[in-house]
């Protein structure tokens, strides 16, 4: 192998990130051309039979669809999707880490006030260009404290404070920013339930649609469909045996819809408790619900959830008025105030 060809190919991918010039590309086996072997975001030049691609799911889809030894289109688009979606969210753990890093305890935070209040106590003893005072709180253990020789130590001391306030603000805000970064989390997970639960192409479309709208994949994504964002469809509706409305959402939007358009006071609320899934709401504007109908649209909010292999799953049923919005979180995302809960098996509907 060529060292300087090498080096050369390397650096022009290094500046991919910062000049955004990247092109998709595929390479088909030569002995069997209708066959994709190899993908990247960027061109390809390795390997024989290389073309561009219209975009990275395209590429991906058609990688996928190469291993499964046919035209598998749903498969290989989940699998372009959920490809995506495992981008983002390695995106949003680096994050959460950094986050994480910045953490101070509140003695580390309250420390630097300390030490603009011995700096100012001890004044009298800081001489001109010193560059550490040893304030003797304990005669045995002096506490030494670092001072800039070109400050006054009435400088010193504000320097102190200040530092003092902005790690006092920025770890008032640190709880807020984790719960975002963990509300986005929690988005991509529904969004990667949707994709997997999705039942033909539109739905994938969709997925794909709530992640390019929502960035947080941190990069532009192109449309997959021509002529504006593909239609969420509408939530599944069935009645049960006893004449309740069950309305089901299947994927992020329809739990919007579900939950905050068609939902009214006193209607019942479910949705499989512990994982992403799809919300349920019985049309039972204050009435009782029998236990029949509970059971069958919890068993609903199971089955269209990642419970939906298990043999049971809890499901969290509660009025509707204790549902709210996710802050930070995408359509669909919310919190529960309180729930009950019943256990069933996961059913499909019919």
């Amino acid at each position: 192998m060529d060292p300087v060809a090498l080096h050369a190919a390397l650096t022009a991918l290094g500046t991919l990130p910062a000049t955004g010039a990247w092109q998709p590309s595929v390479a088909y086996d030569p002995a069997n051309p209708a066959r994709v072997v190899a993908y990247a975001p960027y061109r390809l030049t390795h390997l024989p039979g290389v073309a561009d691609a219209a975009g990275v799911c395209e590429a991906i889809e058609a990688f996928e669809a190469g291993r499964a030894g046919g035209d598998d289109g749903y498969r290989a688009a989940r699998a372009a999707v959920a490809s995506l979606i495992d981008e983002a969210r390695a995106r949003l753990s680096r994050q959460r880490a950094a986050l994480e890093r910045e953490h101070v305890d509140a003695a580390a935070i309250e420390a630097a006030r300390l030490y603009g209040d011995l700096i100012l106590a001890f004044q009298r003893e800081i001489r001109p260009g010193q560059a550490v005072l040893a304030a003797p709180l304990d005669p045995d253990a002096p506490t030494i404290i670092a001072l800039d020789p070109s400050l006054t130590p009435v400088e010193n001391a504000e320097r102190y404070y200040q530092r003092h306030r902005r790690a006092r603000r920025a770890a008032a805000a640190l709880p807020e920013r984790l719960a975002l970064v963990d509300a986005q989390i929690a988005t991509l997970d529904q969004l990667a339930t949707d994709a997997a639960l999705a039942e033909d192409r539109p739905g994938i479309d969709v997925v794909h649609e709530a992640l390019r709208v929502s960035g947080l994949l941190g990069r532009p994504l192109p449309r997959r469909t021509a002529g504006g964002s593909p239609g969420a469809g509408k939530p599944l509706t069935v009645v049960s045996d006893d004449g309740f409305t069950i309305l089901v959402g299947r994927n992020s939007r329809q739990n919007e819809v579900v939950t905050f358009e068609r939902a009214a006071r006193g209607d019942v609320w479910l949705h499989a408790r512990d994982v992403p899934g799809a919300h349920v709401v019985i049309k039972a504007a204050g009435r009782p619900v029998p236990d029949r109908t509970l059971r069958e649209a919890a068993a609903l909010a199971a089955w269209f959830s990642r419970a939906r292999d298990r043999a049971v799953a809890d499901v969290a049923v509660t009025d509707v008025r204790h549902v709210r919005r996710l802050r930070g979180g995408g359509p669909g995302m919310v919190t529960v105030a309180r729930a009950d809960t019943v256990t069933v098996s996961p059913a499909a509907p019919g």
